[in-house]
């Protein structure tokens, strides 16, 4: 016999996927594998997204894309100030009658990355959650964690390959993983199986938890010239990271190799092997010398 909480899941369960199939039919929309239309379909993998998030009724949330309303609706349950960004006119303008017409969502038909965030949250502290649209994902993340006016967290759920790729430690690092790493501490919440989704896609997902820093460890008049360097270094992969700089920079070779062994580098090492802490070391050494 199932226990009182394996049929509450289960209620939830279809209930999610119940809501998902209205809305597509309502639309008129048949699921693209090849456009990348995969649709979530599991209300748990919703419910730890809303645990990670540690949503209170006081904050601002931002939501990315939402889509048809899947994780929409079960932010809104959590009281706080939510904004809906949604590109496409026909879903921003179905979306908040579809899940009851809450009061504490509002619905802005844009684009996020065109947009200043200043104008949804009015200055305010406020998080991102969402399902980002997995071809712009790099652009999002980049496009918060680079504002004015960061988010205090952000919990997205991304392609699982491109949060292992973010989550990299030294020795598989990229200039992705850096270019968040350098914001803020990255942690996975959970892995999401294809199975999650209806139809089905190709690749697993991740839910990761992003923190930016208190002290960010770069200032915005830095940010440039650090990651010009950072480019400079990944350029040449599998290549001993002397050799890029050299090809990349305006130094000479001997400077090159100079700045990186006073920085505690070994010269022969590659890009992909440095920490964070040892990228900034670089980076002073390279600003005395630019």
């Amino acid at each position: 016999m199932s226990s009182t909480r394996e049929l509450n899941e289960q209620s939830n369960k279809d209930s999610l996927k119940t809501f998902t199939f209205i809305r597509l039919e309502k639309l008129g929309i048949s699921p693209s594998k090849g456009l990348g239309q995969n649709f979530l379909i599991n209300q748990s993998i919703i419910d730890k997204i809303i645990f990670a998030s540690e949503i209170v009724p006081s904050d601002t949330v931002i939501e990315v894309g939402p889509g048809i309303g899947a994780l929409t609706r079960s932010l809104v349950k959590t009281g706080a100030d939510i904004k809906a960004i949604e590109i496409d006119k026909r879903l921003a303008s179905t979306l908040k009658e579809a899940i009851g017409d809450p009061e504490n969502l509002e619905v802005i038909n844009c684009d996020v990355l065109e947009s200043d965030i200043n104008t949804f949250t009015n200055g305010k502290p406020y998080k991102v959650v969402a399902n980002l649209p997995y071809y712009i994902t790099s652009p999002i993340i980049r496009h918060f964690l680079e504002n004015d006016h960061q988010p205090s967290e952000m919990v997205i759920m991304v392609q699982l390959e491109v949060a292992q790729t973010i989550m990299a430690d030294p020795g598989d690092m990229s200039l992705l993983a850096l270019g968040v790493q350098v914001f803020g501490a990255v942690s996975q919440v959970c892995k999401v199986t294809k199975g999650n989704f209806f139809p089905s896609p190709k690749v697993d997902s991740a839910v990761i938890r992003i923190v930016p820093y208190d002290e960010p460890l770069l200032r915005k008049s830095e940010r440039n010239d650090f990651f010009n360097l950072a480019r400079a270094g990944f350029s040449q992969t599998r290549k001993q990271i002397h050799n890029p700089l050299s090809h990349a920079l305006p130094l000479e070779k001997d400077d090159i190799i100079d700045m990186l062994e006073k920085s505690d580098i070994d010269p022969r090492r590659r890009a992909e092997t440095l920490s964070v802490e040892e990228w900034m070391r670089l980076f002073e050494e390279y600003k005395s010398r630019i």
